[in-house]
């Protein structure tokens, strides 16, 4: 798993600019245990993408993206829709060029 898919994550699970995101959300959206995603979050939270805040009690984590982060997020996002309209397009345009060889 690659580290912008868990800031791409927390950007789709954080519905509002400043809502934090329980852990448990987390893991669950990326099928990750608590120490990748913890791993995760700890690069992040170098460069200053993201907070996180232990809850009380020791019963998890939450996270928070930073104005950084939304930036970062919201610019891997659009990379990644291109990417893959990009790659749709391509595809396509090979089907149709093998579609007129055969025929």
């Amino acid at each position: 798993m690659s580290r912008n898919a868990f800031l791409r994550q927390l950007l789709a699970l954080q519905h509002q600019p400043k809502e934090s995101v329980h852990s448990v959300d987390l893991e669950a959206a990326l099928k990750r245990n608590y120490m990748e995603v913890s791993r995760l979050s700890s690069y992040w939270e170098e460069i200053g993408a993201i907070s996180h805040f232990s809850n009380r009690g020791g019963t998890g984590t939450t996270y928070r993206l930073t104005d950084k982060g939304l930036k970062l997020a919201k610019k891997m996002q659009t990379d990644y829709q291109r990417k893959k309209i990009g790659f749709i397009i391509i595809s396509i345009l090979i089907i149709a060029i093998a579609t007129l060889l055969i025929f």
